[in-house]
């Protein structure tokens, strides 16, 4: 989109409605996101392109990491695929699992964007991310990142 307004000339009506940058200071204090999304499709992109960008993991009780089959991929990319509730003041946003419903995470307003801090969905839980071209075998992972998912390190 943004390079879309930098061409010259006028921008279509129907590519002005569409999601655009908006610097954060210039909204009102009042403003605040109702609901969250995440680009599963982007995920699954990285997931299930030739190569693979990306590859998902769990640990074994040996500690090993065993890849996730396509199948199991699949699972947890649909437990992501879903429309989360935010409430709460801009020093406070939770992400709920329905209007008034149980508190799944969290999301940090920062000056320039809106951070993902937490999400703990049990399909999730004990899942980790490593770049396709590096092995698990030989590496530590980190506490959970934002989305629920450890990022191997």
């Amino acid at each position: 989109m943004t390079e879309l307004a930098r061409d010259a000339g006028d921008v279509a009506p129907f590519i002005a409605n569409f999601a655009r940058p908006v610097d954060l200071a210039s909204l009102p204090t009042a403003t605040n996101p109702t609901n969250l999304a995440i680009d599963v499709a982007e995920i699954r992109g990285r997931l299930l392109s030739e190569p693979p960008l990306i590859k998902l993991f769990d640990k074994e009780r040996s500690g090993k990491f065993r890849e996730l089959t396509v199948r199991e991929a699949n699972e947890i990319l649909e437990a992501l695929d879903q429309e989360f509730v935010v409430e709460g003041a801009r020093d406070a946003l939770r992400i709920l699992d329905g209007p008034g419903a149980a508190e799944l995470g969290s999301l940090r307003w920062g000056k320039t964007r809106i951070g993902l801090s937490t999400l703990a969905l049990p399909k999730t839980d004990g899942i980790y991310v490593a770049p396709s071209h590096k092995s698990l075998a030989k590496r530590r992972c980190l506490p959970s990142d934002a989305s629920g998912l450890r990022v191997a390190n």
